[in-house]
């Protein structure tokens, strides 16, 4: 079977306790230590998210959703006080992915 039928199936039996939805996109990286985690702006990953919101809309699940942006921001990503790229970048940054996120809730 494969990993989307499990995860299809988890999902339905925790859709009932699920409070809110934490969105952000990744993929896999290679490193000298092994794969890690990339997380990266929404749509650049390997999130499938038609088929996610698709399953959420069809378990009836309607809770808030928290965007997170943990890909790199100069530093705001990590809560720093000084950043290394213009704050407008990061404004930006963040336009993009709650217009990515719009999309796919309304598609």
């Amino acid at each position: 079977m494969s990993r989307v039928f499990y995860f299809k199936t988890k999902l339905r039996y925790v859709a009932p306790f699920i409070n809110t939805i934490d969105i952000k996109d990744f993929h896999w990286q290679k490193s000298d230590k092994g794969w890690k985690l990339q997380s990266t702006p929404l749509g650049e990953g390997m999130v499938d998210f038609d088929a996610f919101f698709k399953l959420v809309r069809q378990l009836g699940v309607q809770v808030p959703y928290s965007l997170h942006l943990e890909y790199n921001l100069g530093g705001a990503d990590k809560g720093a006080k000084k950043l290394t790229i213009r704050g407008d970048n990061v404004i930006e940054a963040m336009r993009h992915d709650l217009a990515y996120l719009r999309m796919k809730l309304s598609s």
